[in-house]
């Protein structure tokens, strides 16, 4: 499909379960990063009201040095946009306060378990704005995080509706292009914002390509039924954590298991 006709499709599907569902306002949360630019242009498109919310640590500083610069540059003077900028680092660093408490004065948590931290903070701040707007929250996640459960669970896992779960992180660089996101957010080293200096494929040990090739060939080898063999150590090394990611992660993708007090 041409970049043209996918964004095309992809705002009319966000405009068509808005209207189904009489909502009024599309709420999205913008990092500075290249997915959640594309999802706020969709959103824009469809012509209904957009609250774009940016939630760095604080307005000094965020684990991305330019992140609320280039979120405030890309809904700079848009019409049917509100913008709030909510600083998460107090509430953070209330819940770290608390956190030895609550787990039995173990140590305060890994430096993975407070970027989740973060993530959940977002995704509450960006329900109190749904609710306040009469809105839902638009999920930013492409598919390459999706498929191998790259997000945080009740974090960024937590929306409403998700334009892009089912499109390859290079299909959204190149609507990121003709949507006239700005360079700036295009070049940028794709991040979630969970920690200071952390970026994706740091963290992953692979980058969305090599995600995107291991997908893809696990695809082709289940559509086949046929045995695709790799080529290069590295393949066989993208393929098993990608492999081993998506095993790990599938409860992500699932709804939780429900007693059933009648099943013998």
């Amino acid at each position: 499909m041409k970049t043209e006709e996918l964004i095309q499709k992809t705002t009319d599907w966000i405009r068509d379960y808005a209207a189904t569902n009489g909502i009024r306002t599309l709420v999205v949360g913008v990092s500075g990063g290249i997915d959640s630019a594309v999802v706020f242009r969709l959103c824009v498109a469809t012509g209904k009201e957009v609250f774009a919310v940016a939630m760095p640590m604080s307005l000094e500083q965020d684990s991305c040095p330019d992140s609320l610069k280039k979120a405030q540059e890309l809904v700079r003077d848009i019409p049917n946009v509100s913008f709030a900028t909510r600083p998460i680092g107090e509430i953070v660093a209330a819940y770290i306060k608390v956190m030895p408490s609550l787990t039995s004065e173990k140590p305060l948590p890994s430096v993975l378990l407070q970027g989740n931290l973060r993530s959940r903070i977002r995704a509450n701040i960006l329900y109190n704005y749904a609710a306040v707007w009469s809105g839902i929250v638009v999920g930013t996640g492409n598919k390459d995080e999706d498929e191998i459960g790259y997000f945080t669970k009740g974090g960024d896992g937590l929306v409403d509706i998700c334009p892009l779960s089912l499109i390859h992180k290079s299909d959204v660089r190149k609507m990121a292009k003709l949507l006239d996101v700005p360079q700036s957010i295009i070049d940028a080293q794709p991040s979630a914002g969970l920690w200071d200096g952390q970026t994706d494929e740091d963290e992953l040990g692979m980058t969305y390509d090599e995600v995107e090739w291991a997908i893809k060939h696990d695809e082709l080898q289940e559509a086949t039924g046929q045995f695709i063999p790799t080529r290069t150590d590295r393949q066989d090394e993208v393929l098993g954590k990608v492999r081993m990611m998506r095993a790990r992660n599938a409860h992500k993708l699932k709804y939780p298991p429900v007693f059933d007090p009648g099943d013998e």
